[in-house]
């Protein structure tokens, strides 16, 4: 894995990872606990760009050799704080909710635990950021691949891993002979992570896009992830970079658990399953002189956007802050997962217009054309003096409703036919792409005078 450094001219799509504690403060008060799962402030989960999202806070209780379909945590529809199916084969493998816990919690010394979702993610992503705090306990003997995570496509509710034909990632746990010490295992079984301990953070980034995805990792920095390949983060360490695709040729649909062998307790909590976003997207900006631009006056286009005044680190700028020339970088944050930046120039112009006036009000019979309306010359100070003319109209107000008068590029603007109604005009002088606009004149049309008279009449 190489760090990213952000590029102004490409938009990458990225994902953030990073733990729930470590969150910014004013993120983690956005967030609350309600009716089991993450609400962002009692807005749909899916408005905020989450696939699956869980706080596990109802209580499950314990069942083995049984299953659920239904209830907080499945259902036939789910949601996006829902499996299809959570169940055990046999005694010696139990699932629970526990009220002390609040975590979702498998017990196993025989048989299998799995927990299954098989209906569509919507929308389905290319690549995926898939995140869950796991702690292990009660293992005394040493286990490779002892539970799998999968991501994938046609996965079923058989107590087995699900092969080649259905995954695309596959991500193994292996207990050690230390109680409450794990590690994991690559999709192509080949290695393992170092040993961990403790309740961690897990962060998998799965690519499937088929081009290089950049993300901001647990430790702050910027990182790319291959196509076809996975990054593991355990808490703020890499514990595996780019491994290969289980198989490539599957998409990013399902996701699916199991836990079918060793002795132990796992526990699973704050899971969180989102698709990546790309950064937003942004041009270069000219801020013109007469105001004093602040942070509120830059535009991207993306959700919840942070400015920035350097490409990674650093604190977000407050709306107030004042801004100069020179490069801003500007994030935006879904699902609480903040994007790599985007670059934007910014000039501030200290170009000055002024004798930029037009005259003058006019009342005209209906049916008549208004007379020229004449622009002075306008008055430049800091910039080349070059000027261009755009002539507007509306039939609104003075204030509102305006839209150019096609062809009217001149310092003066006559009209070429007869107004149907009141008018308002105003002109713009640009120079060095700074406008400016002029005051406002009407024309205002006079209603037809009624002028009748009775009909003829005869007399002696």
């Amino acid at each position: 894995m190489k760090n990213y450094v952000m590029i102004s001219e490409k938009f990458p799509t990225q994902v953030y990872c990073f733990p729930f504690k470590l969150m910014p403060t004013f993120l983690q008060k956005l967030f609350l606990k309600s009716s089991g799962f993450f609400v962002l402030m009692a807005i749909s989960q899916l408005s905020f760009g989450q696939l699956y999202q869980q706080e596990y806070n109802t209580t499950l209780a314990n069942a083995s050799n049984s299953n659920i379909t239904t209830g907080t945590y499945c259902g036939s529809s789910p949601t996006a704080a829902q499996f299809n199916f959570i169940g055990s084969n046999g005694v010696g493998c139990s699932f629970e909710v526990p009220a002390s816990t609040q975590k979702l919690t498998f017990v196993r010394t025989a048989n299998v635990g799995i927990f299954s979702r098989n209906t569509d993610f919507n929308p389905i992503p290319t690549a995926a950021f898939y995140k869950f705090d796991l702690a292990v306990s009660g293992n005394i003997v040493a286990q490779n691949n002892a539970a799998m995570f999968q991501m994938g496509f046609g996965f079923s509710t058989a107590y087995a891993p699900d092969n080649s034909t259905q995954s695309h990632a596959n991500l193994g746990l292996n207990l050690t002979a230390t109680d409450g010490q794990f590690s994991f295992r690559n999709a192509s079984n080949t290695a393992s992570t170092g040993t961990f301990s403790g309740t961690q953070t897990i962060c998998w980034v799965i690519n499937n896009t088929g081009a290089d995805i950049n993300y901001l990792a647990p430790d702050g920095s910027f990182q790319t992830v291959s196509n076809d390949k996975e990054d593991v983060w355990v808490g703020n360490t890499l514990a595996f970079d780019e491994t290969a695709a289980f198989d490539p040729l599957r998409s990013l649909r399902h996701i699916k658990f199991v836990f079918n062998a060793g002795s132990a307790k796992i526990e699973i909590d704050n899971f969180t399953v989102a698709p990546v976003t790309t950064a937003p997207a942004a041009s270069n900006q000219l801020i013109c002189s007469g105001s004093s631009p602040t942070v509120a006056s830059l535009v991207a286009t993306g959700s919840n956007l942070k400015w920035y005044t350097s490409s990674t680190g650093g604190t977000a700028m407050l709306s107030t802050d004042s801004v100069a020339t020179g490069t801003y970088y500007v994030s935006q944050t879904l699902a609480g997962f903040e994007s790599v930046r985007t670059a934007v120039s910014v000039t501030v112009s200290n170009i000055g217009i002024s004798n930029n006036t037009i005259t003058s009000n006019q009342i005209i019979c209906t049916g008549s054309t208004p007379s020229t309306f004449t622009g002075a010359i306008p008055v430049i100070t800091n910039g080349s003096g070059l000027f261009s003319y755009t002539w507007e109209v509306s039939a609104t107000s003075a204030l509102t409703g305006f839209s150019s008068i096609a062809s009217q590029t001149n310092i003066d603007y006559t009209p070429t036919a007869p107004i149907a109604g009141n008018r308002w005009y105003r002109r713009i002088v640009t120079s060095d792409g700074c406008p400016q606009f002029s005051n406002v004149i009407a024309g205002t049309v006079n209603p037809v005078i009624a002028n009748a008279i009775t009909a003829s009449q005869t007399i002696c």
